[in-house]
């Protein structure tokens, strides 16, 4: 079993992949999930930074906003890497 450090640090590592695969910038990530949430973009983009360097894992829900955001299935974040169950998050 994972613990929540491994898990925020794996999906961390999957949000800068994805982040990257559709050309996007920290910026324009957080700005696309403040529009969504009604909050300032640097907010967004400093909790962004914590999610990406693996500090804190994000909710499912943002979790939820960064795939589709991003263009990717959320099993894109939460699969796990040998095949076995799935990356746990809080909802």
């Amino acid at each position: 079993m994972l613990t929540t450090k491994q898990r925020a640090a794996i999906v961390g590592e999957r949000i800068v992949s994805a982040r990257k695969r559709k050309g996007m910038s920290q910026v324009d990530l957080a700005t696309a999930l403040a529009a969504r949430y009604g909050k300032e973009p640097e907010t967004v983009r400093r909790s962004l930074v914590n999610n990406e360097t693996g500090k804190y894992a994000p909710r499912l829900h943002m979790l939820q906003a960064i795939a589709e955001a991003t263009d990717q299935p959320l099993e894109f974040f939460t699969a796990a890497e040998d095949g076995g169950a799935p990356v746990p998050f809080p909802a």
